[in-house]
């Protein structure tokens, strides 16, 4: 069974940026990412992964909480091969966001990056995880198969074989011979 895990960075935005950096997010998709900056698509084992931006805030003392960026992520690969692929992948996505924040160095290579965020790591004190051991491979494929199933069963050009017979059946009856079938 595959093992999950989450990943956290923390990195505090630098003053004036917060606007810039959320219109930046924004720009990334409204709940679904569109791979414009970071393309998540292309990275293994990402069963879900966010970027967001808080404002400054007070904590329950009422100590100011400086703004900040978080970069949260459900994983079946390791954290580590997971930052490395995330260099490896997005560098130029990850400067243009986290170039917003304090202490990311002005022209980064691959290692000034990773030293970056593996620095802003935060552990995590809890994390969602759904599909318990199935990765996110399986996932899709079993989504592509339901979808192709569901075609099927939509279409009217299909034909069953029924005992020992092709026959044409329309779409109601072969949802009932499916049920029959389930159920029998």
């Amino acid at each position: 069974m595959p093992h999950q895990v989450a990943l956290t960075l923390v990195a505090h935005v630098r003053s004036g940026q917060v606007a810039s950096l959320k219109e930046l997010l924004e720009s990334m998709g409204d709940g679904v990412a569109n791979g414009s900056v970071v393309d998540f698509a292309a990275l293994d084992g990402v069963h879900f992964a966010r970027f967001v931006a808080l404002e400054e805030a007070t904590d329950l003392r009422n100590q100011p909480l400086p703004a900040s960026l978080l970069y949260m992520a459900d994983l079946d690969v390791s954290r580590e091969h997971h930052l490395g692929q995330l260099v490896d992948v997005a560098g130029e996505g990850l400067d243009r966001i986290f170039g917003h924040c304090e202490g990311y160095p002005e022209s980064p290579g691959r290692e000034q990056r990773l030293d970056y965020l593996r620095r802003h790591r935060v552990r995590e004190q809890a994390f969602y995880v759904n599909t318990v051991g199935r990765t996110r491979r399986q996932i899709r494929g079993e989504a592509e198969l339901r979808d192709q199933l569901e075609d099927l069963l939509d279409g009217t050009d299909y034909h069953w074989r029924l005992g020992g017979n092709y026959v044409r059946l329309d779409p109601a009856e072969r949802a009932g011979h499916v049920l029959r079938v389930r159920t029998a």
